[in-house]
């Protein structure tokens, strides 16, 4: 079987993996004991959302970082925020902060590029603005 490796998508990975049950065994052994673990294991646990091959690493990074190239860099900075506040906050605060999210981008020339892109059928040109 050829070596694998994996990547975590932030800091952060003790909280991660006790935010669902933080007085599993598997956390608290995990937490406590750092045990180094293989990239299977780490996907198990929830550290990482998936496995690739070595010789696959660079290929599937790039096509994630195109596709994520596609969209607007501040609405998904912006859903980034959302996200990692989202265990934070109860429903009606989780709300508020994506209503109050979203109207702020549709005043951006990143909105009127994706609105002006649709229409006449073309790729947006996102500008971060």
């Amino acid at each position: 079987m050829a070596e694998k490796a994996a990547l975590t998508e932030k800091i952060g990975n003790i909280a991660k993996i006790t935010m669902n049950n933080p007085t599993s065994l598997n956390s608290m052994t995990q937490a406590l004991l750092g045990d180094i673990i293989d990239a299977d294991r780490a996907f198990q646990i929830g550290l990482v959302n998936r496995v690739i091959a070595d010789e696959q690493l660079w290929d599937e990074t790039l096509d994630f970082a195109r596709q994520l190239s596609r969209y607007a860099p501040l609405a998904i900075g912006l859903m980034k925020k959302i996200l990692n506040q989202s265990d934070k906050l109860d429903l009606q605060a989780g709300i508020e902060l994506e209503t109050g999210i979203q109207l702020f981008c549709l005043g951006t020339e990143d909105h009127r590029e994706g609105v002006n892109a649709f229409l006449e059928k073309r790729a947006p040109v996102f500008q971060g603005r």
